[in-house]
């Protein structure tokens, strides 16, 4: 094992039990607090990159050199420590993404094919520092990127897994409802991104037909305000109060937000992929708040809703429903 040695970005570091890394060495039982020192020790010098023999150097008064290797051996089988570094290319986020993929076993085999990098395809609608940011970020970690104006056409994914991202450095109620209605007439996933000074607010995670739509989590909006005129009127982009200027902090947590999520998704990693799901971030103090959108069965855009019958009140639509 002569590579160099990184963490992996997506490394999901808590607890490592003897469940996880399992060391022995013959004549000496190392406690808890030893396998704990050395994990921290070999984490924090491969936080920059670093070779098996450099740590068995720099662990020898500490660790015999038998026992550094099984601790490593065991973090590289885990993806914990990858053989790439994400800042040069984003092989390792890649790396650890699959492994996770193959390892929960959420796809079969025979389709692990259709979700290889080179057949991912992400869908950037928006413009400003947001989409800038975005845009820089995920070429940097080789995801095939085609980027679209506010309301541009989307285009042709063929057979690609395939997602648009839509965002705007301010919350866009116009503009992400009609890329929404798009995304789900034309099948394709979708997720957005919005930044209101400081507060990021992602989501939901939209797969047609299967989850809530952009255009429920708007009506469910809409319903709280008890002035629905006046949100009507400022939920459009030529009546905000104030101009686009989100922090760069808030920027960077919404990169990293909708990047992570955009991988997962791409990669088939699934698992806890929070799809209809709304995550408001505060940058200031790393705080987030997630809350479930539930989907509307009479959805204008996802969902069977029909002008030929009035829609009332839940004790009326149950009549027509019976009358039907």
């Amino acid at each position: 094992m002569n590579d160099t040695l990184y963490v992996s970005p997506l490394a999901e570091i808590t607890t490592l039990g003897d469940d996880k890394i399992a060391m022995s060495v013959v004549g000496r039982r190392f406690t808890v607090e030893d396998k704990v020192g050395m994990l921290k020790t070999i984490l924090d010098q491969a936080g920059q990159g670093v070779r098996l023999a450099a740590l068995t150097e720099s662990m020898a008064d500490s660790f015999p050199p038998e026992a550094v290797e099984a601790a490593v051996t065991a973090l590289v089988n885990t993806r914990v420590l990858v053989r790439n570094d994400a800042r040069a290319g984003g092989d390792a986020t890649h790396q650890h993404l699959q492994h996770r993929r193959e390892l929960d076993a959420l796809i079969p085999r025979d389709q692990l094919a259709a979700y290889d990098r080179a057949n991912w395809l992400l869908v950037l609608a928006g413009e400003g520092a947001c989409a800038d940011a975005l845009a820089e970020a995920l070429a940097q970690m080789n995801v095939p990127l085609q980027r679209i104006g506010r309301d541009g056409e989307l285009p042709d994914t063929g057979d690609k897994r395939a997602l648009l991202l839509v965002c705007s450095d301010f919350e866009d109620f116009a503009t992400f409802r009609a890329m929404n209605a798009k995304a789900v007439e034309r099948g394709l996933a979708s997720l957005y991104l919005g930044i209101d000074w400081s507060t990021v607010q992602c989501g939901p995670m939209v797969m047609p037909k299967a989850t809530a739509c952009y255009e429920c989590y708007f009506h469910r909006v809409r319903s709280t305000r008890k002035f629905v005129a006046e949100f009507d009127v400022r939920s459009k982009p030529e009546n905000i109060l104030y101009h686009a200027l989100p922090s760069r902090l808030a920027i960077q947590f919404g990169v990293a937000e909708a990047s992570r999520l955009v991988l997962q998704y791409l990669s088939g990693t699934l698992d806890n992929l929070q799809h209809s799901v709304f995550s408001e971030i505060d940058s200031l103090t790393g705080e987030t708040h997630r809350s479930r959108v539930l989907r509307l069965p009479r959805c204008a855009c996802c969902g069977n809703a029909s002008t030929a019958r009035p829609v009332g009140t839940v004790f009326q639509q149950s009549l027509l429903r019976r009358r039907a």
